[in-house]
């Protein structure tokens, strides 16, 4: 572990208001940034947001607002593109550049399996820069010359180079100029539109009336020890208090958290902000590993403490044991499994994936007993996210019978600690 990861996890395990953001599921944690429609796997923007949006009342306006704009940047968009382009001529270009692509693509469609032939074409080629360059050209997408990024790059720049004056209305270029900042404020739009989404996600996890100034200071902590950064990714402002478009922009900064309050110049009120902080690599890829931040949480603490213990344990014939805790002669006396679920969810399917965890527990140690009879005597500890007192209560009881014939103990985060650092 680097000494970053070291200040955090030693955070996790010290800083309440740190256990609870980040014992969160990745799904709740992070948003989600691309699902691959062939795999559907999904992968997760490297990012925290941060927001004073706290009962969401003002992210709420602030959406309202992005929605119109949207509706009126696309009009005025459609508008300049009308003005400035002869779709005529545009029209032309494209069925005498694209016209054979298009007919190839529709004759590939036609035939059997078309679309999923088609996609297994684009995937297979994905690996190989020459092959997805050498398949855009059996399509005569690009010329058979193309073979690498490098080349494309100056076909692309040659091809708008040469055709970019005929497609111009001559007449209306003296405006060009406030057109291309309609193109900046669209994408600023894009940015915000994505900050708005990413505030909806978050606020629920980062704020509550109680301990907003707690949760700023535990933020500047992350800041500080380097966890989070700034000065990379766009943020936003807005004056929810004057009247749309009186003061708001897109900016980047890179200041602690709890100096990101400005105030608005025309009414002096506090600004509406979305800031994204770029995550340490280390530990978001500890997050969307398929074990969780818990499991690295948890071996973190084990070291801490001088516990002996071997990690992943790979048992035949197909069972995988989080954590093995060794003794002095290097024999096993307890496993530990780690479980992270979605914790936005109602007591009883809570309830359902402790009862589920109990269960899988089970047969692994039905499995194992067949290798060696004292796997059913060791204790057995599964370490969950679930905060719920309650949903506790009812799964120990309900699932007394069998913890007490395994002899499984369930455990909060924070019980699991006080265990450990005994």
């Amino acid at each position: 572990m680097t000494a970053i990861d070291k200040k955090f996890y030693n955070l996790f395990w010290t800083d309440p208001t740190c256990q609870t953001i980040f014992s969160s599921h990745k799904a709740q944690l992070l948003e989600d940034e691309v699902e691959l429609i062939v795999t559907k796997e999904k992968f997760y923007a490297q990012r925290i947001v941060l927001t004073n949006s706290e009962k969401r009342k003002t992210g709420t306006q602030i959406a309202k607002r992005a929605e119109n704009d949207n509706i009126e940047l696309i009009h005025n968009l459609q508008t300049a593109a009308k003005k400035y382009f002869d779709e005529a001529k545009i029209e032309v270009y494209v069925m005498s550049r694209f016209g054979k692509a298009f007919k190839t693509i529709e004759k590939d469609l036609t035939k059997s399996g078309g679309w999923w032939k088609l996609a297994m074409k684009l995937v297979g080629s994905l690996d190989s820069e020459k092959d997805l360059f050498k398949l855009l050209a059996d399509y005569h997408l690009i010329p058979k010359e193309i073979e690498n990024k490098e080349q494309f790059g100056i076909y692309v720049e040659s091809e708008f180079n040469s055709h970019l004056k005929e497609f111009l209305k001559k007449k209306n270029l003296s405006e060009l100029a406030i057109s291309i900042d309609l193109i900046s404020t669209y994408y600023n739009h894009k940015i915000k539109n994505n900050l708005v989404s990413a505030t909806k996600h978050y606020t629920d996890i980062f704020y509550d009336n109680e301990n907003y100034k707690d949760r700023l200071e535990f933020f500047d902590n992350l800041y500080e020890i380097g966890l989070i950064k700034g000065g990379k990714l766009k943020s936003y402002y807005e004056c929810v208090n004057c009247s749309p478009n009186t003061f708001n922009g897109v900016l980047t900064l890179d200041i602690k958290p709890s100096s990101l309050k400005l105030k608005c110049p025309s009414c002096s009120k506090e600004l509406f902000y979305i800031v994204p902080y770029e995550l340490n690599k280390v530990i978001y890829d500890n997050i969307v590993h398929k074990d969780g931040l818990l499991f690295f949480a948890i071996q973190h603490l084990l070291e801490q403490y001088n516990y002996k213990f071997r990690p992943n344990h790979n048992q035949p014939p197909d069972i995988e044991i989080d954590f093995c805790l060794l003794n002095d002669q290097q024999l096993i006396y307890e496993i530990v499994e780690v479980k992270m679920f979605k914790t936005d969810r109602p007591e009883d399917t809570q309830l359902g994936n402790i009862r589920e965890a109990v269960s899988q527990t089970k047969k692994a140690i039905d499995k194992l007993v067949s290798v060696h009879p004292d796997y059913k005597t060791f204790p057995k500890s599964i370490v969950t996210n679930i905060t719920s007192d309650t949903v506790y209560k009812l799964a120990k009881k309900e699932l007394e019978k069998d913890l007490k014939e395994y002899n499984i103990f369930l455990y909060t985060v924070s019980d699991f600690y006080i265990k450990i650092k005994r």
